[in-house]
């Protein structure tokens, strides 16, 4: 009898033993689970907030070159008109200066002449900038047109009606001095029209007006230029940089020089994505927009997964982007996991 009782106790304390075993092990195995769920989430959530302050970062370097891109965009006109302003003060001065030298000594017809002689061989912004002199009955001197010189131009009028001449003479006439807009060819192509400003003084001693021209679109191409470089300047973080293409697919600025100037459109990555068509696509959504594909790593050359940001700027007919190479943030996320596997506090890097 004893030896049933002894026996029984025996079974239910080893019963016992085992269901506490049983209630450990399956503690510790729902512990591990909640960790590697807690791990898990917080994993995600670190490499979301990453890719989440790296799109941030990108939108932020295209939207600030936009600005840039749209205020230089926005000041043409004015940088035009205080340009040839500028010009026709300086003309107005030697010719102020000319007269002054020699009215008690030449006629007015020969400080006509003098004045003439020194004031068409200047010229500025590649040659294409000159002045020209009128009087007030019209009669254009020296001009770089045959068309125009030596002749009475009061009747010219532009493809939309107006009268050059006349409106150039009625303001020196009314103010002084003062600007024209009105439409014209451009050396060498008689056959489109261009928008086209022109700045006048009255030149009092010989009743004449001082003038010269510049065609918007001309300074819209010499901004162009001077954003372009100033965009190539730009870096940031260790590979960062902004691209600028055409809606062409013609590459305007890149680090890899042998890039600009080339058509891209046909570039296609390993993984069979159509970059710049996809860039062009992205850039012109109401936000921009993001691309994944494969690009050249400028520090080690090596092709490496890209996230890219691009927006147009349709006014040049431009996109504007942007990138960060995504094995740096392999990188970032395997030290964050190493640093994950103490206490789970995960902070982004």
């Amino acid at each position: 009898m004893n030896f049933k009782i002894n026996t029984l106790r025996k079974i239910n304390f080893t019963s016992s033993i085992i269901s506490i075993a049983i209630i450990v092990f399956s503690l510790g195995i729902y512990s591990v689970y909640q960790q590697y769920v807690h791990f898990t989430e917080e994993s995600i959530a670190f490499e979301t907030r990453y890719m989440q302050s790296q799109e941030n970062i990108l939108r932020n370097h295209v939207n600030k070159a936009i600005e840039h891109i749209a205020y230089q965009q926005a000041s043409a006109e004015a940088r035009l008109k205080r340009n040839i302003k500028q010009r026709v003060y300086e003309g107005h001065a030697i010719a102020t200066h000319l007269y002054n030298q020699y009215q008690n000594t030449k006629t007015l017809a020969e400080i006509g002449k003098l004045i003439n002689n020194a004031l068409y061989p200047i010229r500025w912004n590649d040659e294409r900038g000159y002045m020209f002199t009128i009087n007030m009955e019209g009669f254009i001197y020296e001009h770089p047109s045959p068309k125009l010189a030596y002749k009475n131009m009061i009747e010219l009028q532009d493809p939309q009606g107006k009268f050059i001449i006349k409106e150039l003479v009625n303001v020196a006439k009314n103010s002084g001095e003062g600007y024209s807009k009105y439409y014209w060819e451009k050396p060498g192509n008689d056959v489109n029209m261009y928008p086209k400003y022109s700045f006048v003084k009255y030149f009092e001693p010989l009743d004449w007006l001082v003038g010269t021209g510049e065609y918007l679109d001309n300074v819209e191409h010499d901004i162009q230029q001077e954003v372009l470089e100033w965009i190539d300047q730009i870096r940031f973080g260790e590979d960062g940089y902004i691209f600028v293409l055409n809606s062409h697919g013609d590459m305007l600025v890149h680090p890899n020089k042998s890039l600009v100037g080339t058509n891209q459109l046909v570039r296609i990555d390993k993984n069979q994505i159509e970059i710049v068509k996809e860039l062009i696509r992205a850039s012109r959504l109401k936000e921009g927009g993001f691309v994944n594909y494969i690009w050249s790593k400028p520090s080690n050359g090596k092709s490496t997964p890209k996230l890219s940001y691009a927006r147009a700027f349709p006014q040049w007919n431009w996109v504007i982007g942007s990138g960060v190479y995504l094995d740096e943030r392999e990188r970032i996320l395997q030290k964050n996991r190493k640093n994950s596997k103490q206490p789970y506090s995960i902070k982004l890097a």
